[in-house]
């Protein structure tokens, strides 16, 4: 396992298990920090397309440059196509939620801002297989994955990094553990976590690793 980006935008990936050079990596929420994504692309020589539809991320990239390889789409992920209400929480400078169960919304902040499956997102870019999926939604990922779950979707990356955000909902804890399970239905193994964040590999990539690499272990619980 590597671990990359700063304190407060790190993330945990397998150690690659093939190549990255010129693979596609689809970084979902982005807000204000790209950190993981530079550490990444200047490492590995991946492409990026980040996706947020949010004020903060409109503000951020339009104060700054970013990297040839780094792709910025005006669009979050759900599991529908078309539009989702968002909202700034009491004492949040930045991080848009879903419509949840806990806290109260800042006056003026609420709004609707355009959203796609993860499909629909692949589809339009002509993109049919990722390297890495990295979901930081503030909330949405549980209805994400749920929909993948239901409609047995096919999840085309080889890692899926996710933070999930069971604290904005009553039944945060029992979410997380049904979200973890929907992914290992799908396919994929939970291989690290911290307290927010998880990361799942795809089973078959972890078999093939194992074979070439005996006496390694790989696995996380929750």
């Amino acid at each position: 396992m590597i671990t990359r980006g700063d304190a407060y935008g790190g993330w945990t990936m397998c150690t690659p298990l093939h190549s990255l050079s010129d693979q596609l990596v689809y970084t979902i929420g982005v807000g204000r920090n790209i950190k993981w994504d530079e550490a990444i692309m200047k490492e590995f020589h991946t492409i990026h397309h980040g996706w947020d539809p949010t004020p903060t991320a409109q503000d951020f990239f339009s104060k700054r440059s970013i990297p040839s390889q780094f792709y910025f789409h005006n669009v979050g992920l759900a599991a529908h196509d078309g539009s989702i209400n968002l909202k700034l929480p009491e004492g949040n400078a930045d991080s848009y939620t879903v419509m949840h169960q806990k806290g109260e919304a800042q006056e003026g902040t609420e709004g609707v801002y355009p959203v796609l499956t993860l499909q629909s997102m692949m589809r339009h870019n002509h993109h049919d297989h990722l390297a890495i999926l990295k979901i930081d939604v503030e909330g949405a990922e549980f209805d994400v994955v749920k929909a993948w779950h239901e409609k047995r979707a096919n999840v085309a990356a080889d890692q899926v990094l996710i933070e999930f955000h069971g604290r904005y909902f009553d039944s945060g804890s029992n979410m997380v553990r049904q979200a973890v399970k929907q992914m290992d239905e799908l396919g994929f193994m939970l291989v690290h976590r911290t307290k927010l964040e998880y990361t799942f590999a795809k089973k078959k990539l972890i078999r093939m690793f194992r074979r070439s690499n005996k006496g390694t272990n790989v696995g996380a619980s929750i």
